[in-house]
């Protein structure tokens, strides 16, 4: 009976513990997923901003170009 008794206890305590685990985890998860959508989310707009930065690099080295040859003259 007292093995019985110790072993039932045992089992709760092993339940307890995975229902922590779980609400811990169920955090981490819902964590991760807004970290998810609020930084890796966003590809279209650093997408954007690098096509920018990249015709903005082309005028620039056009001027320069341009800046050079009259200088050389």
């Amino acid at each position: 009976m007292k093995q019985l008794k110790s072993d039932l206890n045992k089992l709760e305590n092993v339940k307890e513990k995975s229902e922590k685990d779980k609400k811990v985890m169920d955090e981490k998860m819902k964590q991760m997923r807004t970290e998810i959508d609020t930084k890796f989310n966003k590809v279209d707009e650093i997408m954007q901003r690098i096509e920018e930065d990249k015709k903005r690099i082309l005028v620039m080295q056009k001027y320069y170009s341009a800046r050079k040859e009259t200088l050389a003259n």
